[in-house]
């Protein structure tokens, strides 16, 4: 690999941790006042949210939807979507989280992307009308950390 797509890589690699980072801060402050708190042994996530902009041969063909930045479902989308998978930050753990017998150590710690089973938990709108969404899953159904 040559220098040039190494420090490309970089490059990319610290702005999806600087978009991570804002996502979790904004995330953050509208939980500031501490009401929404995951029960028993569920995990609190602020989904991450993936949108893809129209591939460059929908932009050529509909040129004025792609300046106003209409986002279309690509291929990998449709993919992610039918394998049912799901990715977000955690917020915060509920008391009995990872602490039953059988769990040596949490799978998952504030702060961690983690992957999660698309069907898992429940949606949440907090505040309601606010179009801020977290997702309240069992601890159980976090499958992977992102680090």
């Amino acid at each position: 690999m040559t220098n040039e797509a190494l420090d490309d890589i970089r490059e990319r690699s610290q702005s999806v941790h600087e978009h991570l980072r804002a996502i979790a801060e904004h995330a953050k402050a509208v939980l500031g006042n501490g009401v929404l708190k995951p029960a028993g042994y569920r995990v609190l996530v602020k989904p991450i949210e993936i949108k893809q902009t129209l591939e460059h041969a929908e932009a050529q063909l509909a040129p004025t939807l792609a300046a106003k930045g209409f986002q279309g479902r690509t291929e990998q989308e449709a993919e992610r979507q039918e394998r049912g998978e799901n990715h977000g930050i955690v917020m915060d753990l509920g008391p009995l989280a990872y602490n039953r017998p059988g769990m040596s150590e949490p799978w998952c710690a504030k702060d961690d992307v983690v992957l999660y089973t698309r069907y898992a938990g429940q949606r949440v709108e907090h505040p309601p009308g606010s179009k801020n969404f977290f997702q309240i899953i069992n601890d159980e159904d976090v499958f992977g950390v992102i680090e």
